[in-house]
């Protein structure tokens, strides 16, 4: 196991669970492109020529309050158990010339290099 996916498996199992269902929301970002849909315990990442089926291993928010969120996913063997975490939180956000609620930062991985992914979401409708 490489050390990224090491660390992002610690980061996964030492996050508080909250009824392990980040909600419903899509992001984008440019630059690389990617986008993730999240949709209660499920996740879909498209992301340097991938588009991976993740589950919702644990989702979070800060104390007390609705925002930030954060969110691990795992996608299952046929993509090498990749791991990404996803932080929500609501901040104005312009992509694609529309301006969204809020604001993502996505952690990953390409093989063994981590890569952060910045973007734009909303409530899925």
């Amino acid at each position: 196991m490489g050390v990224i996916r090491a660390v992002l498996t610690l980061l996964v199992t030492a996050l508080p669970a909250w009824a392990g269902d980040a909600g419903h929301f899509r992001c984008q970002g440019a630059l690389p492109d990617w986008t993730l849909s999240l949709g209660g315990e499920k996740a879909r990442l498209a992301f340097d020529g991938r588009d991976m089926a993740m589950t919702v291993d644990v989702a979070t928010r800060a104390e007390g309050r609705d925002f930030p969120r954060a969110a691990a996913l795992l996608a299952g063997p046929e993509d090498d158990h990749d791991t990404a975490i996803i932080l929500l939180d609501t901040a104005e956000c312009t992509a694609g010339g529309e301006t969204w609620p809020m604001r993502g930062s996505l952690l990953t991985q390409i093989g063994n290099r981590a890569v952060l992914l910045a973007g734009c979401c909303q409530p899925a409708r």
